[in-house]
């Protein structure tokens, strides 16, 4: 849960759409065909730095999952390590 302070500046990433209840003002929220939607008081590049580090985070580890369990699979098929 996080707290929004009056005045604070936001960056918002979203789908852009057309109020259906007055056509002169707009909504930014989630799209039908592209999910993302961001509301950050970080700045754009500090947000990319972010999403990029944790992006690699996510890759190293799905990686490293991805070789134990061949390696494991290797192990119970009896083709490496056994006897």
């Amino acid at each position: 849960e996080y707290y929004i302070e009056p005045e604070e500046n936001l960056f918002v990433i979203g789908t852009a759409s057309n109020d259906p209840k007055d056509a002169n003002k707009h909504l930014i929220k989630k799209g039908e065909l592209e999910p993302t939607f961001i509301i950050s008081d970080k700045g754009e590049t500090e947000l990319v730095h972010s999403l990029k580090k944790d992006t690699l985070i996510y890759f190293a580890f799905g990686a490293l999952f991805l070789i134990v369990g061949i390696i494991m699979s290797l192990f119970s098929l009896g083709i490496i390590g056994g006897g």
